[in-house]
Formats: C-alpha cells, sequence, structure tokens
C-alpha cells in the first residue's frame, strides 16, 4: 500500500482523477469532490477534510484515525462500516444528514453546529460525545448509549428516555422537550 506524509491536496474530482488506495498521514484535502467514491480500505490518519464532498462514499474497513471534517458535505455515509479499531473523527459545520454510525462506538466524537437530520444513532455508543448546535431533526436513538454526552444546545431531537442511556448527559432547559415526545404530552 502507497504512503503519503504531510501532502495537501486541493480541488480532485474523483470522477475525474481518482485517488489512489493508500495510508494518508497528516494530509489535507481541501475542496476535494469525492462523491461516490471508492474509499474502502483507505487510511486516514490525523488529516484534515475542509469543503470536501464525500457524500455516498463507499468507506467498508476505511481507517479514520483523529481525522476532521470542516464545512464537508458528507450524507448518506455508514460511518459503521469503517475500521472500528481506533476511530476517532471530529466534525464542524458539516451536512451528516441521512448517514449512519448503526451499533458503532463513536465514544467523545465532537459534532459542532452540525446537520445530523436523520441520522441512524441506532445501538451506538455515543457516551460523552458533544453535540452543539447540531441539528437532529428525524435522528434515530434506540438502545442508544448517550451516558455524559452534552446535548445542552442541540435541536430538534426526539429521543425515548426509556430505550436510550441518558445517564449523566447534559440537557438545557430550552431543549428537554425533546425528551417528552414519547409521553405526548403538550408543553406550553
Amino acid at each position: 500500500m502507497n504512503y503519503f506524509f504531510e501532502q495537501t491536496y486541493k480541488q480532485i474530482n474523483a470522477r475525474e482523477h481518482k485517488l489512489p488506495m493508500a495510508e494518508y498521514e497528516q494530509c489535507v484535502f481541501q475542496s476535494c469532490d469525492f462523491s461516490a467514491a471508492d474509499l474502502n480500505r483507505f487510511k486516514f490518519i490525523d488529516c484534515r477534510f475542509i469543503d470536501c464532498n464525500l457524500s455516498m462514499a463507499r468507506l467498508a474497513d476505511t481507517v479514520m484515525n483523529k481525522v476532521i471534517f470542516e464545512r464537508c458535505k458528507l450524507l448518506g455515509l455508514h460511518w459503521f462500516q469503517c475500521d472500528r479499531f481506533m476511530f476517532s473523527v471530529w466534525f464542524k459545520e458539516s451536512n451528516l444528514a441521512n448517514g449512519s454510525f448503526y451499533n458503532f462506538n463513536i465514544k467523545k466524537t465532537y459534532f459542532e453546529r452540525c446537520d445530523l437530520k436523520e441520522v441512524d444513532f441506532s445501538g451506538a455508543d455515543m457516551t460523552e460525545c458533544k453535540l452543539k448546535a447540531c441539528d437532529l431533526g428525524n435522528a434515530l436513538f434506540d438502545n442508544t448509549n448517550l451516558g455524559k454526552a452534552d446535548l445542552s444546545t442541540a435541536f430538534n431531537f426526539s429521543i425515548n428516555p426509556n430505550l436510550n442511556k441518558l445517564k449523566g448527559t447534559q440537557f438545557s432547559r430550552d431543549n428537554i422537550s425533546g425528551l417528552l415526545d414519547v409521553f405526548q404530552i403538550k408543553i406550553v
């Protein structure tokens, strides 16, 4: 497998220029389009994606260790297919709508001002995750461990306290109604 270290890739379009399957360490990807690309078995270590589109990319056995996504379009990604060993990602101002972390360990993952609409977090371990100002409209939480997670500024979520682990989870007075939807009560 090829190895690339401290390289910067700008405006690469995977449909025109296929990125070689390799290990990329401390690389920066800026304004690249990897939508629907085959990224299976790639290795990204200490990498940064800025203003990139990875929507519908294939991620089977892809290593993501200390990877940062800023202002990226990440629609419909099956994150749970990534290599589970050392999975560590950070998201800022990115759109992850319709993706899935089904049964995946994403402990301590940081999401800031992200669109997480209709993301499947079923069975995920989200212990100590931070979801700062994230839109969780129609996101799915079922048997999800949200222990010590910070949802104090998250919004549009509906989480059934009877079906999820919430010990130590932080909510604010403004968004606590998302925990009461299951009871079909009206807050005025």
